[in-house]
């Protein structure tokens, strides 16, 4: 395989994860001004895709990420901590991915799926306004950022990885917080 065919299929991983990470985004913040859930189920619907989306750019991105620093002289001859850096993260995006955020955007699919049509519930609605859900949403995508960032300036510094995309992922955290502020209920309060 030519490096250049490799570096598009790479990119095609990047905007795979990075578009993938913007509609769970997109479908958590619209799922959270719902109170109806025949809406729910169409903002929540959105992340079935993202169940194949994910894990085909994840490998995408790897594959093709270390067949061009195998084919790369410089990788042979010295240590590439940016290359190390952004592979262990995205292992570890990958597996807090599946575990935490799409095991979570599931359960208020199903929930919704199997709820009678109406107000909202209040179990799916606590999940929809769990603050840990949208914060991992929102870093992990600020993570990938990240991880554009050291692949574009390939920093020779593991600590100066680690610090840019431990950055981008508080970065992320942040942009949270003040849509976690409030939480408020929906359905199942009477007067």
């Amino acid at each position: 395989m030519n490096v250049n065919v490799a570096l598009f299929f790479h990119v095609c991983g990047v905007l795979g994860l990075f578009g993938a990470a913007l509609v769970e985004t997109t479908s958590l913040l619209m799922l959270k001004r719902t109170s109806t859930v025949t809406v729910g189920r169409a903002w929540a619907s959105l992340n079935k895709p993202l169940e194949f989306v994910f894990p085909i750019s994840a490998v995408l991105l790897v594959v093709t990420g270390l067949y061009m620093l195998h084919e790369n002289a410089d990788f042979k001859t010295a240590t590439q901590p940016w290359a190390m850096t952004v592979l262990v993260f995205l292992v570890v995006l990958a597996i807090i991915g599946a575990a935490f955020n799409g095991q979570r955007m599931k359960a208020i699919r199903l929930g919704l799926n199997s709820a009678p049509e109406g107000s909202m519930p209040v179990d799916v609605e606590t999940r929809i306004h769990d603050p840990a859900l949208l914060t991992s949403i929102l870093s992990m995508s600020s993570t990938i950022l990240g991880a554009v960032m050291l692949m574009t300036i390939k920093p020779s510094s593991a600590i100066t990885c680690i610090v840019i995309v431990v950055a981008w992922m508080i970065a992320g955290a942040l942009m949270a917080h003040p849509l976690t502020r409030s939480r408020p209920i929906l359905a199942g309060v009477a007067g």
